[in-house]
């Protein structure tokens, strides 16, 4: 079960970097805040509104970048830890 949820914490760690690099050369687009907008589109809209959306692609790249390695390191230690 623990490599289960460490390969699953891999690919999310995957589409994270992999959204991280698509907002950062322009291919994904900057949120306009219609729909469903939460914490992560929400401090790019933010960063957008008071910085511009220059400064908005890159706050946006380096939180889901943010969020990559961290999950990345989460299978690590799920991978590594032996206790149970």
């Amino acid at each position: 079960m623990r490599k289960a949820i460490a390969v699953l914490l891999l690919f999310l760690s995957c589409f994270a970097i992999t959204l991280s690099i698509r907002f950062v050369t322009g291919v994904e687009a900057m949120p306009t805040g219609e729909g469903d907008c939460r914490a992560i589109c929400g401090l790019t809209l933010l960063a957008g509104e008071l910085f511009g959306d220059g400064i908005g692609k890159w706050v946006a790249g380096f939180i889901w970048l943010g969020a990559g390695i961290f999950l990345a390191y989460m299978a690590r230690i799920s991978l590594l830890h032996r206790n149970t």
